[in-house]
């Protein structure tokens, strides 16, 4: 398949020893506007996702260079629209990746009532996100349809945030791995 699972590319990859289910994925560009996409990542704790220490303890440049995330559109920590920006030894910029968490639409890096409300939105009017958006691949929470990128949202995204905010939580692994 289109998957470049554990190995990343010539730019970025996982590390040895990263947590299982984390995806970089170079089959979907946003327009072209990325090298690819990186999901699956899991909460640490309730309502926490990524952070500095967490994003460098699972990815590294293997290019011989560094990385460098910044928070695009999020307040609070890493979420959807974080981007990873791969820098070769010189400090030229090699690749660049964006960030999904799928449920966290608002990109603030949690998943809580205002996603629930921007996927029901994203629900109600199809036009809320741009169909290539890192904010209907997040919106994404349930019905991902196998070789679908960007499925129909309906009833059962918005069903799956709340259920999330109600403590079940979204298994960002398994949605990660049926994206394809």
């Amino acid at each position: 398949g289109p998957w470049t699972l554990g190995t990343g590319d010539q730019n970025l990859a996982l590390k040895a020893g990263a947590q299982a289910g984390i995806v970089i994925d170079k089959t979907h560009t946003f327009g072209g506007a990325y090298t690819g996409v990186v999901f699956g990542f899991t909460q640490a704790a309730a309502n926490t996702f990524m952070n500095t220490n967490y994003l460098n303890n699972n990815l590294e440049a293997s290019n011989g260079g560094s990385l460098a995330f910044s928070r695009s559109i999020g307040k609070t920590g890493y979420g959807t629209g974080t981007v990873i920006t791969v820098k070769n030894a010189d400090g030229t910029v090699a690749a660049t990746y964006v960030v999904v968490i799928f449920g966290d639409a608002d990109g603030n890096g949690l998943i809580n009532g205002q996603d629930t409300t921007a996927v029901q939105a994203a629900v109600n009017v199809a036009s809320t996100y741009a169909n290539n958006s890192v904010q209907r691949m997040a919106a994404n929470c349930q019905n991902v349809a196998v070789a679908v990128v960007m499925h129909n949202l309906n009833g059962q995204d918005t069903t799956a945030v709340k259920n999330h905010v109600n403590g079940t939580k979204l298994d960002q692994a398994a949605l990660a791995s049926r994206m394809q």
